[in-house]
């Protein structure tokens, strides 16, 4: 179906310690180096007994910490690490520790939100959407971790397959809950919903962007900054769902010219949010209000080939429509069927009155005498 994450052998460093207590420098350290023995022979138990003897001789290292965490996530408790690896990043004192701290925990959180798939899809979907934040903070730290651009993309396909699920499921009690609602109503309705809600969004950055150049990339700005990137990454994450529910009905019904296009338009508009929410993360509201802009343009390209598609369809019901009111009812087929069956029948009574008569006056024609 999708990518596994990258291996958390790969992911996860196992940190040297700095402490500021000589005496209890040595104790802590040789704590780390035993977990770290027992960490590379896969007996995480241990190892998780000696990085917590070292955090009660050190308990500021954010690298113990970090390994803490790691052992956790091997064990599969996955809640415990996220706690573990958010130390970490608090007593961070280098920004590549907290890098890999935030995406860490968006491995935890992921893998967190996969175990309850099949028993509870949407507390599932909740944990994948905020691993996806954890990894997009850890590339604001590190823009070089790649591997958390990949984990990026390996959630969103994953989000996809649990959205798909819950929309195939049967409703339980016959209450329909909002996301559901969101999924049945028509895709035109929704699009303009979009268009607006990003119109909004548009609009906001535009205004924070002013307020930056007054104030500077001042506490509140960075502030409101995360808040609207906040907001446009849900509004993504809606632009998204709306493909993945298209992508459903044309398994079910086929698929149009029209609705490709469309499709595509979302698409392309799903990716200049992304962009834009990105940008928001990063203070640039100039840059984002541009990505938003397009990405509302996106999305009314989309609308107008859905447009046409729904206008294409009422001309050719309003033929149909006509069609059938031209066509006779039944009883008036039948008296036409008896009248063309009556004039049938006269046709073929004169036919052969006209034999009859034709016959009759041969036989009283005499041959004429030969003058030759």
């Amino acid at each position: 179906m999708f990518r596994t994450l990258q291996s958390p052998t790969v992911a996860f460093l196992l940190l040297s310690v700095l402490l500021i207590s000589l005496a209890n420098a040595q104790s802590a350290r040789s704590l780390v180096q035993q977990g770290n023995q027992a960490y590379e022979s896969k007996n995480y138990e241990e190892a998780l007994d000696a990085y917590e003897k070292a955090a009660e001789l050190d308990p500021d290292s954010p690298r113990i910490w970090f390994n803490k965490g790691d052992a956790l996530y091997q064990q599969g408790e996955f809640e415990k690490a996220l706690d573990a690896y958010e130390q970490a990043a608090l007593r961070g004192d280098d920004p590549r520790i907290e890098a890999l701290s935030k995406f860490n925990q968006g491995n935890a959180s992921f893998r967190g939100g996969v175990e309850h798939a099949k028993d509870d899809p949407k507390q599932a979907l909740a944990g994948i959407e905020q691993g996806v934040r954890y990894y997009q903070d850890a590339l604001k730290l590190d823009p070089a971790l790649n591997d958390a651009r990949h984990n990026v993309e390996v959630a969103r396909r994953a989000m996809k397959a649990l959205r798909e699920q819950m929309q195939n499921q049967p409703q339980q009690g016959g209450e329909q809950k909002q996301d559901d609602k969101s999924e049945q109503q028509d895709p035109g309705e929704q699009l303009k919903d979009l268009i607006q809600q990003q119109q909004q969004a548009a609009d906001q950055s535009k205004s924070l962007s002013q307020q930056q150049q007054s104030q500077g990339n001042s506490q509140q700005v960075q502030q409101q900054s995360q808040q609207q990137a906040d907001q446009q990454q849900k509004l993504g994450e809606q632009t998204q769902q709306l493909s993945d529910q298209m992508d459903s009905q044309s398994q079910q019904d086929g698929q149009q010219q029209s609705s490709q296009q469309a499709k595509q338009h979302i698409n392309n508009a799903a990716s200049k949010q992304q962009q834009a929410e990105q940008q928001l993360r990063d203070q640039q509201p100039d840059d984002a209000q541009a990505s938003q802009q397009e990405a509302k343009d996106e999305l009314e390209k989309a609308l107008n080939a859905l447009n046409g598609e729904q206008e294409d369809k009422k001309q050719a019901d309003q033929q149909q429509q006509q069609a059938a009111q031209q066509k006779p009812s039944p009883e008036e087929q039948q008296k036409k069927d008896e009248a063309l069956k009556n004039a049938d029948d006269i046709l073929r009574q004169e036919r052969a009155n006209r034999q009859h008569r034709a016959s009759r006056d041969m036989a009283r024609i005499r041959p004429a005498e030969k003058d030759w």
